[in-house]
């Protein structure tokens, strides 16, 4: 069963900064259009680089997309729609980084959102977004790189 890991994102910084007596969660775009359609089966690896600190759990969500050249300037993602204000509500995977700790990996495998069998057809494309608590006080900073692992 041939295989690919795609690198969808490198080590990059995102921070959620402190506001006081906040229970909200920043919603952040991290990748987009991701091409996918020619594999059948997928895990979402996420690791955990140094300068990272949580005080609660930060998700990763990857969510079905569908981009057309026709609109460009809508957004067409399963679940997930502006303001951003609220976490998706069908993701493909789930990945929970509950620890900051430097060398930290996360996985979960990619599931057809209107299906309950893992590894069945996929769809088209994927858009992942990352969800970062606001701390009541101090800063949220999650260091991360993501791969997608990939098999037909």
């Amino acid at each position: 069963m041939p295989g690919i890991v795609l690198r969808v994102v490198s080590k990059q910084s995102y921070t959620a900064p402190g506001f006081s007596g906040s229970t909200q969660t920043v919603y952040i775009v991290v990748a987009r259009a991701i091409n996918i359609a020619q594999w059948r089966e997928g895990t979402l690896e996420v690791r955990v680089h140094e300068n990272s600190s949580l005080s609660s759990t930060a998700n990763l969500y990857a969510c079905a997309e569908a981009p057309t050249e026709e609109d460009p300037g809508q957004d067409f993602v399963l679940g997930f729609a502006p303001p951003y204000t609220s976490a998706p509500s069908n993701p493909m995977a789930t990945v929970a980084i509950s620890s900051a700790t430097a060398g930290g990996l996360f996985y979960a495998p990619l599931n057809h959102p209107s299906l309950t069998t893992t590894y069945s057809n996929l769809g088209g494309f994927v858009r992942l977004v990352l969800g970062i608590p606001v701390p009541s006080a101090g800063t949220n900073t999650l260091v991360i790189s993501v791969d997608l692992s990939l098999k037909s």
